[in-house]
């Protein structure tokens, strides 16, 4: 673009197209330069992007008569950007007018941007997380998330679907072509009234080119909904603590069970339901009232069959679901140690 005149300010150009860049790149700067045209000095007042992506910076000291300066231009790349294009005004002092700057570009997909925006992989496919993670959910409440898959194969396109059988999982499109460098974005839902209370894991199978690959694990906190209760309601709920800092089975031989105890108290003056008590890992059995009196201590009867039980140190985590809205998840830590 030729010389834009904007007296007393002259612009080289206004505009600025970074042109084709790899989305491995993260940021890109560029200067524009201006010159004072006028026989005294000039200040540039501030000058504002059009987008919190983008940094500017201008001159603090004034512009000398006929002296040059840069607005200077840093575009951090948004994530999943295809294409950009950023607004900059530059405000010089009282009865000039404003100058608009412009930057613009293309992100392509190469195999280096992939693996670093898509660290997981089965085959040629790639994702961003495993497990993938829902967060809290309430049960009969559809969930959804939108998940972007890439292939990184740089010659031929992939076919991929999932085998969702197993965890309730539903996806818009049953399987999809991907070309080659490029990516997918797929939406999932699920109704999470068939899982159990606390922290959940479930697995989809993702099949690539008609192979069945490693299941992909989504995760998801299942509990009540609270949040139609009104402040003063909350306040006068149920509300417990767990007895102890440290909790331990002892030292138990290689293919013994273990045993141990978590103390609780309901320090409410209404009785509290614990809904679930969970370990993660399996061979762990608990004995635990589901009501605790207003007031009142109880205790998590915990038996360990010698298959849950690793030799070694043991650190396992102990989930409690309770109907209170204050507390309605809680973990506690249990070791141990296997000789």
């Amino acid at each position: 673009m030729g010389s834009l005149l904007t007296e007393p300010v002259k612009f080289v150009s206004t505009v600025h197209d970074f042109g084709t860049v790899s989305k491995q790149i993260d940021l890109l700067s560029y200067d524009f330069v201006f010159e004072n045209t006028s026989d005294a000095p000039l200040s540039v007042s501030y000058a504002v992007a059009s987008c919190s992506c983008t940094e500017v910076r201008w001159p603090l000291e004034p512009v000398p008569a006929s002296g040059s300066a840069v607005i200077s231009v840093v575009y951090h790349r948004e994530r999943y950007a295809n294409a950009f294009e950023k607004f900059i005004t530059v405000n010089f002092g009282e009865g000039i007018k404003p100058v608009k700057l412009t930057i613009s570009g293309t992100f392509v997909d190469d195999k280096e941007s992939l693996r670093k925006d898509f660290p997981c992989s089965r085959g040629a496919v790639r994702f961003q997380s495993d497990p993938v993670d829902f967060g809290t959910v309430h049960p009969g409440v559809p969930v959804y998330k939108t998940l972007t898959f890439a292939n990184s194969k740089d010659d031929d396109s992939v076919d991929l679907s999932f085998d969702t059988s197993l965890s309730g999982i539903e996806f818009s499109e049953a399987s999809h072509g991907i070309s080659a460098l490029s990516r997918w974005d797929v939406s999932c839902s699920f109704v999470p009234d068939s899982l159990e209370w606390g922290r959940r894991s479930f697995f989809v199978t993702p099949v690539v080119d008609g192979e069945r690959l490693d299941d992909i694990e989504f995760r998801a906190l299942v509990l009540e909904d609270f949040s139609s209760l009104t402040s003063e309601q909350r306040n006068k709920s149920a509300i417990f603590r767990v007895l102890g800092e440290v909790h331990h089975f002892g030292i138990v031989r290689q293919g013994d069970a273990a045993t141990a105890r978590i103390g609780l108290e309901n320090v409410s003056d209404v009785p509290l339901r614990l809904k679930s008590v969970r370990a993660d890992r399996d061979g762990i059995v608990f004995d635990y009232p589901e009501f605790i009196p207003a007031r009142s201590k109880a205790g998590i009867e915990i038996r360990l069959s010698p298959a849950a039980l690793q030799p070694g140190d043991n650190r396992i985590i102990i989930s409690l679901v309770s109907d209170s809205p204050l507390v309605p998840y809680t973990e506690v830590e249990l070791l141990g140690c296997v000789k």
